[in-house]
């Protein structure tokens, strides 16, 4: 999994919408879009909802240190 990708995951495991995420990213919503696809796919899961809730469950080994994307609250704060 990429860097962007694992940002992204990271995102949909606090529930944000494909809008959400670009916006927060700095990229456009067709990319996000793309992005979650990837992550479906790559994780074997069959949606966007178990991907998020194995992010959400998940959460440390994705942003080890509070190494989170910017807006992100880590399990700390």
């Amino acid at each position: 999994m990429t860097e962007r990708e694992r940002q992204v995951l990271t995102l949909l495991g606090q529930g944000l919408a494909n809008r959400l995420i670009a916006r927060r990213l700095g990229i456009v919503e067709r990319t996000a879009k793309a992005h979650v696809s990837s992550i479906v796919e790559k994780l074997g899961v069959s949606s966007r909802l178990e991907a998020g809730l194995m992010a959400h469950l998940h959460h440390k080994l994705l942003c080890p240190a509070g190494h989170c994307p910017e807006g992100h609250l880590t399990n700390d704060q």
